[in-house]
């Protein structure tokens, strides 16, 4: 349906039929007199105010009660056979299959199509005094909307007005849901005739509230919404796909994004930010971060004094470590200020380009243990050690091993107890060179 029309020509065809249409005889009129044409905005020119707010907001109730005055009739469903075809009571186009519906509460009768049938919704199980009920519902709604117009409207998109482009805060949205539970009670009183039009008047003074709320909410947004680490609604959205409730409730909770929350918020624009920051805060230390790994949800970085070796650190363990810098700068003096050491262990190794120049790097330390460092296969994901005195050979996990010695490899720590006992494992097999040429034919050993 266009923009521009209001009541196509199937649903006014069910109108005109309806027994509902002819509790508003003005409306039927008017749907008779344009019986050929769609209803549109420009057709409405000729009502008055009332009547155009009827129509805009009373429409979709009237025809929702109108398709369900509709039953299946005592014919049932007709096949027309493969050649004869017989046009739809309601959208005119030819159907193969008839089916006859009767309408509840006036008698009367059309043929349809499945296709309206179905767009129509026409059910077998509605009773008249079921109807006659929530005709009355329709009555009474009709009577608020022109007290209040447009009221369901309102109270049905209540919650679509913290719809914003930051997260609005829990001393802000909580006041104004409370308002909309209040507003929501009312009006189903009244609907469903709990209570009469004195009601009205509190509407109105709860909508006056909500006016007050929303201006304070959009305040807010306007205080707030250039903020570094305010939540924005990227953030939110991408919190609820990742079905991450908590987070949401902690962040209405702190307004902004602490240490806390950082952690475990790896949307794509927000890292990017934190890596921009981290970048800054970490220079001092000898880190430069080079890339916000979006796919592996961390930071790769170099080190000033290894410039060919790089490193990789989870956003989470990061943040973990050190992200009070930039997020409770309140605490900036805390004294456990972040070392490079420590970032070092906390972090893998990047990529495949920073293992030649970390093993170099070890060459000497095995060389002083009588070992030498043979050479690793990336295919193979092993790395070759071997024995002077015994001349054999020892394979070991690629990346678990250099993940293991590049703390030795970067002076982090000069202790090779572990080293010795890993090698020494008796879960480690010795090999001949002629075992480890045969191994190495599959994949390309990079020897050092």
């Amino acid at each position: 349906m266009s923009d521009n029309v209001i009541i196509d020509l199937e649903n006014k065809m069910i109108l005109l039929k309806s027994e509902i249409t002819q509790e508003y005889p003005w409306f039927y009129d008017f749907l008779e007199k344009n019986i050929t044409n769609d209803i549109t905005l420009s057709t409405l020119k000729r009502l008055n105010n009332k009547q155009k707010n009827f129509i805009h907001n009373m429409r979709d109730t009237i025809i929702e009660k109108a398709k369900q005055e509709w039953t299946q009739g005592v014919k049932g469903v007709y096949d027309m056979g493969k050649e004869d075809r017989k046009p739809c009571s309601i959208c005119h186009r030819p159907t193969r299959y008839v089916c006859y519906i009767s309408n509840i509460r006036n008698g009367n009768e059309l043929n349809v199509g499945k296709d309206c049938l179905k767009k129509f919704g026409i059910k077998t199980t509605k009773s008249f005094d079921l109807l006659i009920k929530e005709a009355k519902k329709v009555k009474r709604l009709e009577t608020l909307n022109n007290e209040i117009p447009g009221i369901k409207k309102i109270i049905y998109n209540w919650d679509k007005q913290l719809n914003y482009s930051i997260l609005i805060p829990e001393r802000l949205s909580k006041p104004y849901k409370l308002t909309g539970k209040e507003i929501k009670q009312l009006f189903d009183g009244y609907i469903n005739t709990e209570c009469e039009e004195e009601v009205f008047s509190k509407i109105k003074t709860l909508l006056d509230v909500r006016k007050i709320r929303i201006k304070k909410m959009k305040k807010y947004v306007d205080d707030n919404k250039n903020k570094k680490y305010i939540p924005t609604k990227r953030i939110i959205d991408w919190l609820k796909r990742k079905q991450q409730i908590s987070i949401i409730k902690q962040l209405e909770k702190d307004e902004v994004i602490t240490c806390n929350t950082a952690q475990k918020i790896t949307e794509p624009s927000f890292m990017e930010i934190v890596g921009n920051d981290l970048k800054i805060e970490l220079k001092s230390i000898g880190i430069k971060i080079t890339n916000v790994n979006l796919e592996k949800r961390g930071y790769s970085f170099n080190l000033f004094k290894e410039n060919n070796i790089k490193l990789f650190c989870k956003h989470n363990t990061l943040i973990s470590y050190c992200g009070y810098l930039i997020f409770d700068t309140s605490i900036k003096e805390h004294p456990k200020l972040p070392s490079l050491e420590n970032i070092i262990k906390i972090s893998t190794v990047s990529d495949e380009d920073s293992i030649y120049p970390l093993l170099s790097k070890l060459k000497p330390l095995f060389n002083n243990l009588n070992l030498n460092i043979y050479g690793y296969n990336l295919e193979r994901n092993n790395l070759t050690i071997q024995e002077k005195n015994s001349r054999k050979y020892i394979e070991l996990n690629l990346n678990k091993s250099i993940n293991q010695l590049k703390n030795l490899a970067l002076s982090i720590t000069d202790d090779t107890e572990f080293l010795i006992k890993k090698i020494n494992s008796s879960n480690n097999k010795k090999y001949s060179k002629n075992d480890i040429n045969h191994f190495n034919e599959v994949g390309e050993l990079i020897k050092l």
